[in-house]
Formats: C-alpha cells, sequence, structure tokens
C-alpha cells in the first residue's frame, strides 16, 4: 500500500488504513493537503467515513482517478522541469509589466506591452487568491487591449482547470465560450 511507503511525509498520510485511491486523494485535495503543497491542491472529494482500508468518496470537481491520468501521463507530462522555480522566477520579473534589471538578466521582453492588441483570457484560481486577476486588469489598463475576459475563480484550486470533470469545469466552461468568439 502507498500509504506503507517510508518515503511519502506524514504530512500526507491519513490516521486511518487508506486504499491507495484514497491515499492519492487525501494528499492532493484542498481540504487535507498540506499547505506546501498548495500549488497543486485540487478539490476531489473526501476519505469516506468508514471502511477497512477507507476508501475515497468523490463529490467536488475533479474526480481523483482522472487527477491520477493527469499525472501519469507522458504526452503532455503534468509536469516538467520549467516548474516551479524558472516559472516563479518569470512571473516575479514580469509582474511589473515593464523591462527591469531582473527581466533582463532572465532573458525576459517586456518590450511592447503598450502594443498588446489582442483579445486577452484570463483566469485566476484560489491559489493567487486575484492576484492574476488583477495583473490582468493591469495590463488591459496599460495595452490596446479592448476585448477581455478576466475571471477570479476562488472556487477552483490550481490544478482543477487541468483535471476537473468537463461538465464542472469553471475553466472550460468559460474559455471555450471565449475561443469561439475569437476562431476565425
Amino acid at each position: 500500500m502507498l500509504q506503507q511507503y517510508p518515503a511519502l511525509p506524514d504530512s500526507v498520510k491519513p490516521s486511518v488504513r487508506v486504499t491507495n485511491e484514497a491515499q492519492f486523494g487525501f494528499a492532493f485535495d484542498e481540504s487535507t493537503s498540506p499547505e506546501f503543497l498548495s500549488s497543486i491542491h485540487v478539490r476531489a472529494g473526501r476519505l469516506a467515513d468508514s471502511g477497512d482500508p477507507r476508501p475515497w468518496r468523490p463529490g467536488e470537481i475533479t474526480p481523483i482517478r482522472r487527477l491520477a491520468k493527469t499525472f501519469a501521463a507522458h504526452a503532455p507530462k503534468a509536469t516538467e522541469w520549467y516548474y516551479p522555480r524558472r516559472l516563479l522566477l518569470d512571473i516575479d520579473a514580469a509582474s511589473p509589466l515593464r523591462q527591469t534589471a531582473a527581466a533582463r538578466y532572465l532573458g525576459l521582453r517586456l518590450l511592447h506591452g503598450r502594443e498588446i492588441d489582442l483579445p486577452l483570457y484570463a483566469f485566476s484560481t484560489a491559489l493567487t487568491r486575484g492576484h492574476v486577476a488583477r495583473g490582468a486588469r493591469r495590463l488591459v489598463r496599460r495595452s490596446r487591449i479592448d476585448e477581455s475576459t478576466i475571471i477570479d475563480d476562488r472556487r477552483t484550486s490550481h490544478i482543477d482547470p487541468l483535471s476537473a470533470a468537463p461538465s464542472r469545469n469553471h475553466f472550460l466552461k468559460s474559455v471555450v465560450p471565449f475561443l469561439s468568439r475569437h476562431t476565425r
């Protein structure tokens, strides 16, 4: 059983015996997963109230088996070298929306923000507490963007847009109409 794996931190192990699926759900679900894993939390359900081992009970927007398939995939991969270190460096350097010493050092070219005139779609999840949405609105003000869809959805965890069931995926429900309006 995965729960007995010695390298698995105690902070992601339930206090009762669980199935491997329940162990996976417990480690990733935002209600039980530790804060240091907040960038990969999902809203997937909960441990069952009984059973030995206890199973996982679905009920939120991301089915736990769908999340497992997402992380097990080879093309495209759910994780890569770029995240989280390099991505966070680029975000911090690009956040002022202008060329800074940090942007130059990292090779970012933030030179044409005022010339952007394409439609913008931005989806902010609970992880950023509205920062992505605020940054998108700031970009719209500083550019020539005349049509934007900016979603601040704090009911959605950071990974839910990638793994939520399509019928409950708030990201898909907003990005598909946006893309439909802008497809040639």
